[in-house]
């Protein structure tokens, strides 16, 4: 698993820690709501690797948007 950076850009309000995994396709995220849970997402490849390259974007809207609709 990758570790994301959430203060590269600015710090993330929703997310407290992102790994994702572009080989297996999976994401795991520790809300601010429930920093003791690790949840597990399945996404596509190419999305978790369009995150890696352009980080500039929400994290938690790209959770919801990538993950939940899988």
């Amino acid at each position: 698993m990758i570790p994301v950076s959430l203060t590269a850009d600015g710090i993330s309000r929703s997310v407290w820690t992102m790994k994702v995994n572009p080989f297996t396709g999976k994401v795991r995220v520790r809300w601010f709501k429930s920093p003791l849970t690790e949840y597990q997402y399945k996404c596509s490849k190419r999305a978790i690797v369009a995150l890696l390259i352009a980080g500039d974007r929400s994290y938690g809207q790209w959770v919801n948007w990538h993950c939940y609709a899988a």
